[in-house]
């Protein structure tokens, strides 16, 4: 941050310069590391507001491709100091995929934008033993 500015008394001018790294509050997917095709399957969408700022107009983008359709989730009430926001989505695997999908999500508020995570979801075929009986 550097800062600059000019003193009325003196008529001198003065700046600043001061370094510091953002930690960023972190957005969490829980999720099951396997899933089957064409089963829908719940993640859930965890942030924790670690910051001293009240967090508005909040909002968490999510899309995957191939296990669900972009969507935006709305966070109507303020995020105060020490919150901890849960979403959940549920996941349509179409089909499945050997290298698997990425589920992908962003939050943002008016305060803080574009904190993103992601998530590695292998999809298998159905279980074709979940509906039979065994002897």
């Amino acid at each position: 941050l550097y800062i600059s500015g000019k003193n009325i008394d003196s008529g001198s001018m003065e700046s600043t310069q001061v370094s510091f790294v953002l930690k960023k509050p972190q957005l969490v997917i829980q999720v099951p590391q396997t899933i089957e095709a064409k089963e829908d399957t719940e993640a859930t969408i965890v942030f924790k507001n670690t910051t001293q700022l009240v967090l508005t107009q909040a909002e968490i983008a999510v899309e995957g491709s191939g296990l669900l359709a972009p969507q935006t989730i709305d966070i109507s009430s303020p995020i105060k100091p020490g919150d901890e926001v849960k979403k959940t989505v549920v996941l349509h695997p179409r089909k499945p995929y050997y290298w698997g999908r990425e589920l992908i999500a962003t939050f943002t508020s008016k305060q803080i934008v574009d904190i993103e995570t992601s998530a590695d979801i292998k999809v298998i075929r159905q279980n074709k033993d979940n509906d039979s009986d065994s002897d």
